[in-house]
């Protein structure tokens, strides 16, 4: 705020009327205090108003990188939904294929798989009752569980895994494993882990039906027990397991890195 200074009414000595003449034609600035010229004053309104030139230069300047910036977002944008379209077809593409391991991924969107108590699909498999409660699909091929029941003296063939690692967990029961020519107990809350490569077998050695979850990993054992295997249609009463079923178990296994023993080579 400016104050202009006037004198003229005031009594003065004429030694001090040039300098009187001069007060006349400035300024106070009541904020600072500071006595400004006529010439002071016309700068320093120029050189506002080249202020709000260059602040209106700048503003416009702004709001041009602005809308050049969301008409960028905007195409990129754009260039990403076709993108994604075709990664949608790539998946797609996946989920079609029917040979080969990791042919199937768990989708993006889908972060687990939860199998309810009662879920999965029962089969019959050599006298024993399995439940496949994930497989390959819903594990990105990382591996495969099952849930076996095994009958009080129920046993498996002597077998060899070559492409899958074995890990089983023994809920109920006592199951006595042998394991290359030696022998283990393993009851309930144990685990025993083995490796491809490695024979093994197992016998249900308690008067109670023993019940044990299987890991094998990578995924893919699920599509042996689909060719070999009985759906359990009824889960009370196993269906029989003759020489014919055998014989075309053991031409199947290799195809799925499996050596099987028969009882002859026991």
């Amino acid at each position: 705020m400016l104050k202009r200074i006037l004198r003229e009414k005031t009594p003065v000595h004429t030694e001090t009327t040039e300098t009187i003449r001069n007060m006349k034609s400035k300024y106070l600035d009541l904020q600072t205090g500071e006595v400004l010229s006529a010439a002071q004053l016309l700068a320093f309104e120029t050189g506002k108003d080249a202020i709000w030139k260059a602040a209106d230069e700048m503003y416009s300047f702004l709001a041009d990188m602005a809308e050049n910036l969301e008409a960028d977002a905007q195409e990129q944008l754009l260039q990403a939904s076709f993108i994604r379209s075709y990664l949608k077809k790539y998946e797609a593409a996946l989920d079609m294929l029917d040979e080969g391991e990791g042919r199937h991924r768990v989708p993006e969107s889908q972060r687990f798989t939860y199998v309810p108590p009662d879920g999965g699909k029962p089969f019959w498999f050599a006298g024993e009752l399995y439940t496949a409660k994930a497989v390959g699909e819903d594990t990105s091929w990382a591996f495969t569980v099952l849930e076996a029941l095994s009958p009080p003296g129920g046993s498996t063939l002597p077998h060899i895994h070559h492409r899958e690692d074995e890990t089983f967990y023994v809920l109920e029961g006592e199951l006595e494993f042998m394991v290359e020519g030696s022998p283990i107990r393993v009851g309930a809350g144990s685990c025993l882990y083995v490796r491809k490569g490695t024979l093994h077998t197992y016998r249900n050695v308690g008067t109670q039906p023993a019940r044990y979850l299987g890991v094998l990993a990578p995924a893919g054992i699920e599509r042996f027990f689909e060719e070999v295997s009985v759906p359990a249609m009824d889960s009370s009463s196993p269906p029989p397991f003759e020489q014919e079923d055998l014989d075309r178990l053991l031409a199947i296994a290799p195809k799925f890195g499996l050596e099987i023993k028969p009882p002859s080579e026991r």
